[in-house]
């Protein structure tokens, strides 16, 4: 089999006496080639004889580059020789797949052939993979990731693919809705104040401001983020702001703050927010609830809850287990902690 665009080494070819017929072993050969009826052309190499009149010569790529290929050898006292080659295109397990993926899907269920594997496994959820400290751009697999969340994004819209995993630090570039987001270690996403509805993080560290709402799941809310949205399991490591006109909803999230000094919620001064948190652990202090309408419940499973003296206005509710200390000045405090100490022992 000859494959198009592909180098042959060695073909052979026998030359004869016009006189005798006895085996041309010596000479110049003169060897010529035309690809798909096109200009004749010599051939780049020499032939070499080899034995009994059988000779060889190396035929390139480029010479057989076509569907069709002439050849002819001759020789001052031999008689000419010719072959017509007709060349085959590769298949590459590319080309296979591809085949499989376009063909109907019925074909392969009622055959039970792998064409239905690779249809069901086209379904399975995808993933990109981004890792900003690579020093080589890939192509967006596990083992060769994009060092360019831009690549990622253009790739996401290209394919529809809805999972990002993300290593390094990165600055979401455009708006990025309805995504998972997944950090490998604890990266750095900068929000950059896109548009990230619905969109998923997991195990990021997030900072800036953003809009419409989101999922963060065990990650950490960097001093400054604005809030809007559903915070699962997250640290809180300075103070948060909720979005003006927001709805923020935080479940067994802790502060991530050492020592004495607590983290802190801001409910935006002079806007309506609501804000309901709970199983928070850890030091927390909520200021400025200072609109009519701000409404926020605080349920605490340990540590310590202020409302502090910037809190002048709308519903505060305090809940839980803690120690709770009040320095509200005009706001509507419902007060439904319980401070307890627990002692267990063992009867001898």
């Amino acid at each position: 089999m000859f494959v198009k665009n592909t180098e042959v080494l060695g073909f052979s070819f026998t030359l004869i006496s016009k006189v005798d017929s006895s085996p041309i072993v010596s000479g110049v050969i003169n060897a010529y080639y035309t690809i798909d009826g096109s200009a004749q052309g010599t051939l780049s190499d020499t032939a070499e004889h080899i034995g009994n009149g059988q000779w060889v010569i190396d035929l390139s790529a480029d010479e057989l580059n076509g569907e069709t290929i002439g050849l002819l050898f001759t020789e001052t006292s031999a008689i000419p020789v010719s072959f017509t080659i007709k060349t085959e295109v590769p298949v590459t397990a590319g080309d296979i797949v591809e085949e499989l993926l376009n063909t109907n899907i019925h074909d392969h269920i009622a055959s039970l052939t792998i064409g239905e594997a690779f249809h069901r496994l086209r379904y399975l959820q995808q993933s990109i993979y981004v890792d900003t400290e690579a020093l080589v751009n890939g192509d967006g697999s596990q083992g060769y990731p994009y060092n360019s969340i831009n690549d990622a994004k253009d790739k996401v819209e290209a394919s529809g693919i809805k999972n990002i995993f993300v290593s390094g630090e990165i600055t979401v570039p455009q708006n990025l809705k309805n995504m998972n987001i997944y950090g490998i270690g604890l990266p750095k996403i900068h929000l950059n104040n896109q548009d990230l509805k619905n969109t998923k993080f997991h195990h990021c560290s997030l900072f800036g401001s953003y809009t419409d709402y989101i999922i963060a799941q065990q990650c950490r809310l960097e001093n400054d983020l604005l809030l809007r949205g559903h915070f699962d399991t997250c640290e809180i490591m300075g103070n948060v702001i909720v979005a003006s006109s927001s709805e923020v909803l935080m479940v067994d999230c802790m502060s991530g703050i050492a020592g004495l000094d607590s983290a802190s919620l801001s409910m935006n001064s002079g806007e309506a927010t609501q804000v309901s948190i709970q199983g928070h652990k850890g030091r927390f202090k909520i200021t400025s609830c200072d609109h009519a309408l701000d409404t926020i419940t605080v349920g605490m499973s340990q540590g310590l809850l202020t409302y502090d003296n910037t809190c002048t206005n709308g519903t505060m509710v305090a809940s839980g287990v803690c120690k709770f200390i009040n320095e509200t000045n005009g706001a509507n405090v419902i007060d439904e902690t319980i401070t307890e100490t627990i002692m267990r022992y063992t009867r001898s």
